[in-house]
């Protein structure tokens, strides 16, 4: 496994495709460690091919991510959260194809951290601890790379012979009067508990021993009295008094039980957690 420590704030890696020395020459800049829910810029305007024009760059954005197809040498992304993989941060991996007129291929690879806090980007270099996989993304054949020329027409357009008519639909042979329909009795012990509305987007810090563990912004989206967010990160419960359980399964933001009351005001409100510190929720 590769260590992060060797990256640089602003990665530039070049190399040439395998289609001998026709082959385009690919460049990629990208930034070395950013906050989650940041937008960047991925630059591969620096690649350069001696025979001909470099007519289309292709994005691979690692961790199942599917290709981005461009004729424009730059892309912009959002890379909405970290990777957390058994505890360890890993980085997003970005590799660029980049394809001439006459299908020939170069590629070149960088590495972005993604993080929560501020703090672990110092000069926007990467955290000491981020972590690569051991395997590097798989480069795309070079006999699977289209050229634009080579897309071929359909040259016959098959009408449909048949036209299937809908079956004719019978009408109802009894009319109900709705005054004559009734509906059970809805039980007290099944109705669901009230719950106060904690849904919103917060601005959430988290405070362990006088210093910031966390910083981020987060959207809470509330089913009934059940918590979570779009990213997966929390859940938890508000009940009826107001009496909110939030957890996180990340150790990096320091939320593994955290428990407090629900304040519904501009200054929000803040939850105590097993781990000795606080977390602090304000509404956005």
């Amino acid at each position: 496994m590769k260590n992060a420590a060797i990256l640089i704030v602003l990665l530039m890696v070049g190399c040439t495709g395998s289609v001998g020395d026709d082959s385009p020459v690919a460049s990629l800049k990208v930034p070395g460690c950013i906050l989650a829910g940041t937008t960047v810029q991925l630059d591969a305007s620096d690649s350069t091919d001696a025979n001909g024009d470099i007519v289309k760059y292709i994005f691979t954005i690692g961790h199942g991510q599917a290709p981005i197809i461009s004729e424009k040498p730059s892309l912009v992304y959002t890379f909405e959260q970290p990777i957390f993989e058994d505890g360890l941060l890993y980085a997003y991996q970005i590799l660029v194809t980049v394809v001439d007129a006459h299908g020939n291929a170069g590629h070149a690879e960088a590495e972005v951290a993604v993080v929560f806090n501020k703090s672990e980007c110092p000069g926007n270099a990467p955290p000491v601890d981020v972590s690569v996989p051991d395997e590097d993304i798989v480069d795309q054949p070079d006999d699977d790379v289209v050229i634009p020329e080579e897309v071929v027409e359909p040259t016959e357009v098959v009408e449909p012979t048949d036209v299937v008519e809908p079956a004719d639909v019978p009408e109802p042979e009894e009319v109900i009067d709705p005054e004559e329909i009734t509906f059970p009795e809805v039980q007290p012990d099944t109705a669901p508990a009230y719950c106060p509305n904690v849904s919103g987007t917060y601005h959430l810090e988290v405070y362990c021993y006088g210093s910031i563990a966390a910083d981020l912004e987060l959207p809470l989206q509330q089913t009934v009295c059940y918590l979570e967010d779009p990213y997966g990160l929390f859940n938890g419960t508000v009940y009826e008094n107001g009496t909110m359980e939030i957890g996180s399964t990340q150790p990096d933001l320091k939320m593994d039980d955290c428990e407090g009351q629900f304040e519904d005001g501009p200054d929000g409100f803040s939850l105590n957690c097993t781990s000795g510190c606080t977390a602090v929720f304000t509404p956005m």
